[in-house]
Formats: structure tokens, C-alpha cells, sequence
């Protein structure tokens, strides 16, 4: 839920495909989102997330479910003056609950006299440099304690390898979210970001394609090899668009792709075992 500024509106914007910049999505494939334009003074209606259901397969048990989210949403939206409020991904769990994994909220500046509690309290957290940095080169970092660092487009496939590596007892140093549509030099500018973490001892890159290009993915990792040190062990799994190209690309520098999660977590506790 955002403010449209050109439009002077408020506006819902909802997208099956989740976990990826809403951006690089409207661009590619505008046909799996939809934008739902908010009248101030008729505010959120159930009609209005009605219109959500042909993106949800017309599945009315998920668009009831939904309704909650959204109207919770809206309510934080409204009260708390901000300018945007989002939750990307959001999942459908086994049971059918719909979790939200990752989000975000941004409060108006003009706004803050009076949502001083939730400034005071966001000004007194100090980010982990790391962090910083990530943020500076555009991406979303997360530092954590162990050794392992996770490169994945998307949140939730950072999740399940974070969980699979647990089940390792492999710890993970800190995950970076390439998110959708990432470029050769993006990938550079990613791996460039995790190695100034000196408690990283291996790199587990996790891309599934979609939007984003396995062979693009590859050629980043091959373009960035040299940079990385010889003690940093390199894995990868890639699935989806252009993935038989993108594990030749990484053959070519002597560097092998898995197309199985598990395969490849194996591959960086093996690795980093013998080192």
C-alpha cells in the first residue's frame, strides 16, 4: 500500500509473483499485477480487494484470508502517517495460512511529530555496518553469526536455505537479497559487498529464474571469481530461465552448479570441511 504521488491516491498494488522488485515485475510481466486506486473519503471496501481475485486463481478461501491482511495493512497505513507499507513475499503455508515472510513501512516526514514514539525507537537501533554497506549499494543485507554467506533473488529462497543449512548445523554469516532482474554487475556489486564480512568463509548463491537470468547470474559470479579470496569457498545452485547456459558459463571458470538445493548445500559442507 503506497501513496501515488502523481495521483494524488492511495493505491493497493498486489502481484503473484513475490519476493521480486514490484519495478522490474510491472516492466516484464504488467499482466500479474494489479492496482487498486483508494478514494479518501470512501477508504478500503471489500469490492475493492475483491478485484484481486483473478490473480489468485479465483480462489475464494485465499481472498478471504487476504481481506484480513489487507485491511490490517490499510489501518497501519492510515494511522501511522506512512508513506508506504508492504509485505513482500507473502506466503501460503502447508495449512493454507498466509504468513508474511519480510516487510516494510516508511512514516511521512512531515508526519513524525506525531508518530514520535515509533521515530525515537527506529533513530535508537544502530545498523550493523555490513549492513550499511549493503544498503548504500541498493541491496538488503542481514548479518548473522556464522560463516556462510547466502545470495539468493528472493526471501524466501534465502529462508529455505538458511533452514537447510541449520539442519547442516552450518551457520550463516549474512544473507543478501538480489531480489528480481539482476544484472552481471549487480552480481559483482553483491559478491563485492558479503566478502567485507570477515567472519564469511563460504559463498551459497541460490537464484531460481524467473525475471532474473540464470546466465546472467553466472557471468556476475565468473566476472567476480578473482576478487573473491582463495580461502572463501564458491557453490551455487541454479534453476529456471537460461540455466543449462549459466552452469556452462561457471564450468568455464572451473566452478560447478547444482540444479538441486540440497546438492549444493552438501557441496559448500564438504568444501569447507576439507578447508
Amino acid at each position: 500500500i503506497v501513496l501515488d504521488r502523481k495521483m494524488k491516491k492511495t493505491v493497493i498494488i498486489f502481484s503473484s509473483f513475490g519476493g521480486m522488485d514490484i519495478e522490474e515485475v510491472s516492466k516484464k510481466h504488467p499482466e500479474k499485477i494489479a492496482k487498486i486506486y483508494i478514494e479518501e473519503l470512501l477508504g478500503l471496501q471489500d469490492f475493492h480487494i475483491n478485484q484481486l481475485l483473478p490473480l489468485l486463481n479465483n480462489d475464494r478461501e485465499i481472498i478471504s484470508k487476504l481481506k484480513n491482511i489487507v485491511k490490517k495493512l490499510y489501518s497501519i497505513y492510515k494511522k501511522y502517517d506512512c508513506l508506504i507499507v508492504e509485505i513482500n513475499p507473502l506466503a501460503l503455508a502447508e495449512n493454507g495460512d498466509l504468513v508474511a515472510l519480510d516487510g516494510k513501512m516508511e512514516i511521512d516526514n512531515n508526519a513524525q511529530y506525531r508518530q514520535k514514539p515509533l521515530v525515537d525507537a527506529s533513530n535508537g537501533i544502530e545498523e550493523d555496518p555490513l549492513e550499511l554497506i549493503g544498503k548504500e549499494a541498493g541491496f538488503v543485507v542481514i548479518k548473522l553469526k556464522g560463516n556462510i554467506s547466502i545470495i539468493s533473488n528472493g526471501a524466501g529462497l534465502a529462508l529455505s536455505t538458511l533452514d537447510l543449512l541449520h539442519k547442516y548445523n552450518m551457520g550463516v554469516a549474512n544473507i543478501l537479497d538480489l531480489s528480481g532482474g539482476a544484472t552481471p554487475e549487480k552480481v559483482m556489486q553483491a559478491i563485492k559487498v558479503v566478502i567485507q564480512d570477515k567472519d564469511v568463509k563460504g559463498i551459497l548463491f541460490n537464484i531460481f529464474g524467473g525475471i532474473t537470468r540464470c546466465d546472467e547470474i553466472a557471468q556476475g559470479i565468473a566476472g567476480a571469481l578473482k576478487s573473491i579470496p582463495e580461502d572463501i569457498s564458491v557453490v551455487c545452485r541454479l534453476q529456471g530461465t537460461n540455466r543449462d547456459e549459466g552452469i556452462n558459463i561457471l564450468k568455464e571458470v572451473n566452478l560447478d552448479a547444482e540444479t538441486d538445493l540440497e546438492e549444493t548445500i552438501k557441496n559448500i559442507v564438504s568444501t569447507m570441511s576439507r578447508g
